[in-house]
Protein backbone atom coordinates (compact mmCIF):
# COMPACT_ATOMS: atom_id res chain seq x y z
CA UNK A 1 0.00 0.00 0.00
CA UNK A 2 1.24 3.26 -1.21
CA UNK A 3 2.18 6.17 1.11
CA UNK A 4 -0.43 7.78 -0.36
CA UNK A 5 -3.45 5.67 -0.31
CA UNK A 6 -2.49 5.34 3.52
CA UNK A 7 -3.23 9.21 4.13
CA UNK A 8 -6.14 8.96 1.52
CA UNK A 9 -8.06 5.80 4.26
CA UNK A 10 -7.03 7.97 6.80
CA UNK A 11 -8.11 11.44 5.98
CA UNK A 12 -11.85 9.29 4.98
CA UNK A 13 -11.66 7.83 8.69
CA UNK A 14 -11.22 11.30 9.71
CA UNK A 15 -14.26 12.76 8.08
CA UNK A 16 -16.49 9.68 8.55
CA UNK A 17 -15.25 9.88 12.58
CA UNK A 18 -16.53 13.39 12.34
CA UNK A 19 -19.61 13.15 10.81
CA UNK A 20 -20.54 10.21 13.47
CA UNK A 21 -19.57 12.50 16.05
CA UNK A 22 -21.87 14.89 14.65
CA UNK A 23 -24.65 12.61 14.43
CA UNK A 24 -23.97 11.33 18.03
CA UNK A 25 -24.25 15.02 19.09
CA UNK A 26 -27.85 15.04 17.07
CA UNK A 27 -28.29 12.05 18.44
CA UNK A 28 -27.79 13.33 22.54
CA UNK A 29 -29.84 16.54 21.83
CA UNK A 30 -33.12 14.85 20.37
CA UNK A 31 -32.80 12.45 23.81
CA UNK A 32 -32.11 15.63 26.08
CA UNK A 33 -35.01 17.40 24.29
CA UNK A 34 -37.50 14.13 24.67
CA UNK A 35 -36.25 13.41 28.00
CA UNK A 36 -37.46 16.95 29.05
CA UNK A 37 -40.52 16.84 26.59
CA UNK A 38 -41.44 13.28 29.08
CA UNK A 39 -40.16 15.74 32.32
CA UNK A 40 -42.97 18.05 31.63
CA UNK A 41 -45.89 15.06 30.18
CA UNK A 42 -45.28 13.57 34.36
CA UNK A 43 -45.47 17.31 35.75
CA UNK A 44 -48.78 17.93 33.57
CA UNK A 45 -50.06 14.48 33.61
CA UNK A 46 -49.70 14.73 38.19
CA UNK A 47 -51.19 18.16 38.39
CA UNK A 48 -54.03 16.85 36.53
CA UNK A 49 -54.13 13.78 38.54
CA UNK A 50 -54.13 15.82 42.00
CA UNK A 51 -56.89 18.17 40.72
CA UNK A 52 -58.68 15.31 39.65
CA UNK A 53 -58.45 13.50 42.80
CA UNK A 54 -59.08 16.42 44.96
CA UNK A 55 -62.26 17.06 43.19
CA UNK A 56 -63.31 13.76 44.08
CA UNK A 57 -62.81 14.28 47.61
CA UNK A 58 -64.62 17.65 47.82
CA UNK A 59 -61.13 19.08 48.47
CA UNK A 60 -59.82 22.80 47.13
CA UNK A 61 -57.27 22.30 44.67
CA UNK A 62 -55.25 25.20 46.13
CA UNK A 63 -55.79 24.45 49.48
CA UNK A 64 -54.71 20.89 48.99
CA UNK A 65 -51.77 21.90 47.01
CA UNK A 66 -50.96 24.66 50.31
CA UNK A 67 -51.34 21.48 51.74
CA UNK A 68 -48.79 19.27 50.14
CA UNK A 69 -45.95 22.34 49.75
CA UNK A 70 -46.20 22.11 53.32
CA UNK A 71 -45.55 18.22 53.44
CA UNK A 72 -43.11 18.60 51.14
CA UNK A 73 -40.91 20.94 53.12
CA UNK A 74 -41.66 18.86 56.14
CA UNK A 75 -40.07 15.99 54.40
CA UNK A 76 -37.08 17.97 53.08
CA UNK A 77 -36.18 18.89 56.70
CA UNK A 78 -36.60 15.09 57.66
CA UNK A 79 -34.67 13.65 54.72
CA UNK A 80 -32.10 15.91 55.17
CA UNK A 81 -31.30 15.04 59.01
CA UNK A 82 -31.84 11.24 57.60
CA UNK A 83 -28.86 11.55 55.55
CA UNK A 84 -26.80 13.60 58.04
CA UNK A 85 -27.15 11.15 60.41
CA UNK A 86 -25.92 8.55 57.36
CA UNK A 87 -23.23 10.21 56.30
CA UNK A 88 -21.35 9.29 59.92
CA UNK A 89 -22.47 5.43 58.86
CA UNK A 90 -20.80 5.50 55.89
CA UNK A 91 -17.18 6.90 57.05
CA UNK A 92 -17.63 3.91 59.60
CA UNK A 93 -18.44 1.27 56.87
CA UNK A 94 -15.48 2.50 54.62
CA UNK A 95 -12.68 2.98 57.15
CA UNK A 96 -13.88 -0.50 58.58
CA UNK A 97 -13.81 -2.44 55.48
CA UNK A 98 -10.23 -0.49 54.62
CA UNK A 99 -9.14 -1.97 58.02
CA UNK A 100 -10.24 -5.54 57.46
CA UNK A 101 -8.23 -5.14 54.32
CA UNK A 102 -5.25 -4.44 56.06
CA UNK A 103 -5.62 -5.99 59.05
CA UNK A 104 -6.00 -9.55 57.75
CA UNK A 105 -4.51 -11.62 54.90
CA UNK A 106 -6.65 -11.72 51.65
CA UNK A 107 -9.15 -14.61 50.56
CA UNK A 108 -9.09 -15.68 54.41
CA UNK A 109 -12.51 -16.18 56.47
CA UNK A 110 -10.62 -13.87 59.34
CA UNK A 111 -11.43 -10.38 57.09
CA UNK A 112 -14.49 -11.85 55.11
CA UNK A 113 -15.68 -12.36 59.39
CA UNK A 114 -14.17 -8.65 59.62
CA UNK A 115 -16.06 -7.63 56.87
CA UNK A 116 -19.25 -8.72 57.46
CA UNK A 117 -19.10 -7.40 61.13
CA UNK A 118 -18.71 -4.03 59.94
CA UNK A 119 -21.49 -4.13 57.15
CA UNK A 120 -23.52 -5.18 60.26
CA UNK A 121 -22.92 -2.54 62.07
CA UNK A 122 -23.41 0.23 58.98
CA UNK A 123 -26.43 -1.63 58.58
CA UNK A 124 -27.22 -1.27 62.39
CA UNK A 125 -26.27 2.31 61.94
CA UNK A 126 -28.57 3.00 59.14
CA UNK A 127 -31.53 1.48 60.80
CA UNK A 128 -30.97 3.33 64.23
CA UNK A 129 -31.08 6.52 62.07
CA UNK A 130 -34.37 5.52 60.34
CA UNK A 131 -36.05 4.59 63.44
CA UNK A 132 -34.61 8.18 64.37
CA UNK A 133 -36.90 9.97 62.03
CA UNK A 134 -40.13 7.92 61.79
CA UNK A 135 -41.49 9.73 64.13
CA UNK A 136 -41.06 12.70 61.96
CA UNK A 137 -42.40 11.14 59.08
CA UNK A 138 -45.10 10.55 60.81
CA UNK A 139 -45.62 13.70 62.06
CA UNK A 140 -45.83 15.13 59.05
CA UNK A 141 -48.16 12.87 57.24
CA UNK A 142 -50.83 13.61 59.85
CA UNK A 143 -50.59 17.67 59.54
CA UNK A 144 -50.87 16.95 56.00
CA UNK A 145 -53.86 14.53 56.34
CA UNK A 146 -54.95 17.31 59.03
CA UNK A 147 -54.40 20.05 56.99
CA UNK A 148 -56.42 18.24 53.65
CA UNK A 149 -59.51 17.52 56.30
CA UNK A 150 -59.57 21.76 56.79
CA UNK A 151 -59.50 22.05 52.60
CA UNK A 152 -62.77 19.79 52.41
CA UNK A 153 -65.74 22.23 50.71
CA UNK A 154 -63.59 24.49 49.02
CA UNK A 155 -64.34 27.76 47.74
CA UNK A 156 -67.28 26.37 45.72
CA UNK A 157 -69.60 25.44 48.93
CA UNK A 158 -68.81 29.34 50.24
CA UNK A 159 -71.20 30.62 48.26
CA UNK A 160 -74.24 28.14 49.16
CA UNK A 161 -76.25 26.28 46.47
CA UNK A 162 -77.86 28.11 43.72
Amino acid sequence: MSKWTVVAVSCLLAISLAGTSMADEETNQCLRDARGEAKLCRAECRENFQMDADECRAVDHDCAEVCRGDRNECLVHVYADLESCRLPCADDLAVGIETCRLDWPPRGDARERCVKRVKLAAYRCNADCRIGVAEEIKECRLDHRTCLRDCVGGPDDAGGAD
